[in-house]
């Protein structure tokens, strides 16, 4: 099976996951401490009832849509707006519990094969006769990577043609994205989307870009282009739109998401020409989680949603199709600390509809503190012993490697 190697069943590091989060662990603790809504367990989520206009950069309306709340909306009722960005930390870091994985983390790339500043990753799992393979992202050069895996380590993927790598443009064809993450909305698409930090060395330009990788050609020019700047916290050009991941409508009302701005029970007929979900970005510099509602066709974005990171700052974020939750990871900033997210589906909680942190866990023991950027881990359909693989991509590329793995359990550990 591509991707995956064997291993024994870990039952006991799930058990001592668990055993430890009970005790004192050292945390990665946010400078800021605005006001934050806890729940036990270390659950954190924006606090309800802070907002701030919008900015116009959608379609202007931010005000509650038509007809009485269902029960659910009344019973959470904390008005209507565009939902905060200053979504505050918990004055109490949260502990953070050992890496739950074997812990044995190998180098999964051929040496010097990309350079430094490979900042994202995401993996797709093999479909329609194609292998598994794997997206990845360098900031500078502006550059997409195909890889497929060889048996002993991710290589550049030629088939069909495709060229490796190929350099990244914006829309009109010119300038050099500061590509730091990439998702997929559809793993059997073509399309890919990166979030970009600036246009080289020029100033500010967080945006969303969407790719159709079956272009022809050794340069891919993006087909549209989200611009967030006016909807962004002022940050540093470095600092801004630093990660991005695709969350599916199938997770968002199943588990009722909490649409901030509409103050209500996301439906996805709220926002039409999505792309079937909704996009979370990461604010580096904050730590800050941000959820958008993307036009595909008019060009205009909605924020739907904020959340708490649990991270001081973030750099890759990861949405585990299978499972049903949201990795976040820091780099070296933070020891490599990683957060674990998920919806609270519970109409009773404070929290109801908001992402909540569900588990704080520390880099594997087995791996240096690196300037890991990118996260990424194989479907559940590659489990082996309770086990499927989990990826890392270092911005540093030291001893001149890239990517790395270890492994995470199957299902929800947490």
């Amino acid at each position: 099976m591509l991707g995956v190697r064997r291993r024994p069943a870990r039952g006991g590091v799930v058990l001592a996951f668990l055993l430890a989060s009970y005790g004192a662990f050292e945390a990665c603790a946010p400078a800021e401490v605005p006001p934050a809504v806890a729940v036990p367990g270390g659950e954190l989520t924006t606090a309800p009832d802070a907002t701030i206009a919008d900015d116009g950069r959608g379609d202007g309306s931010s005000g509650r849509d038509g007809g009485a709340p269902d029960a659910e909306d009344a019973a959470d009722d904390t008005g209507s707006g565009t939902p905060p960005l200053d979504a505050g930390q918990d004055a109490s870091p949260p502990l953070v519990g050992p890496w739950p994985g074997p812990d044995v983390v190998t180098i999964v790339d051929d040496e010097k094969a990309f350079g430094k500043n490979v900042s994202g990753l995401v993996y797709v799992p093999a479909a329609g006769g194609a292998p598994a393979r794997m997206w990845v992202v360098q900031n500078e050069p502006s550059t997409l990577f195909r890889l497929t895996w060889s048996g002993t380590s991710w290589t550049f993927d030629a088939a069909g043609g495709w060229p490796a790598p190929r350099a990244l443009r914006f829309p009109d064809g010119t300038g050099a994205p500061d590509a730091e993450e990439i998702t997929v909305t559809d793993p059997s698409s073509s399309n890919v989307y990166v979030a970009s930090e600036k246009d080289g060395f020029a100033p500010a330009r967080p945006s969303i870009l969407l790719y159709d990788t079956s272009a022809p050609g050794d340069t891919l020019v993006a087909v549209r282009e989200w611009q967030l700047g006016s909807d962004l916290p002022t940050v540093t050009s470095n600092g801004s739109l630093e990660s991005i991941t695709f969350l599916p409508d199938a997770y968002l009302v199943a588990r009722r998401f909490r649409d901030e701005r509409l103050g209500k029970i996301y439906s996805p007929a709220d926002y039409p020409n999505h792309a079937g979900g909704l996009f979370m970005v990461g604010i580096e510099e904050t730590g800050v989680l941000v959820v958008y509602a993307l036009d595909h066709v008019g060009g205009g974005f909605h924020r739907v949603a904020t959340a708490d990171s649990g991270l001081a700052k973030i750099m890759s974020l990861t949405y585990d199709r299978d499972v049903g939750s949201v990795w976040a990871a820091c780099d070296n900033t933070c020891a490599g600390d990683l957060r674990v997210l998920d919806i609270d589906p519970n109409a009773a909680s404070t929290t109801f509809g908001r992402f909540v942190l569900r588990a704080s866990l520390s880099r594997p023991l087995s791996m240096d503190n690196l300037n890991n950027e990118g996260i990424t881990f194989a479907p559940e359909s590659e489990c082996v012993g309770g086990m499927k693989d989990f990826y890392w991509a270092d911005d540093g590329e030291k001893s001149g490697h890239v990517i790395r793995r270890d492994a995470i359990p199957c299902g929800r550990f947490y």
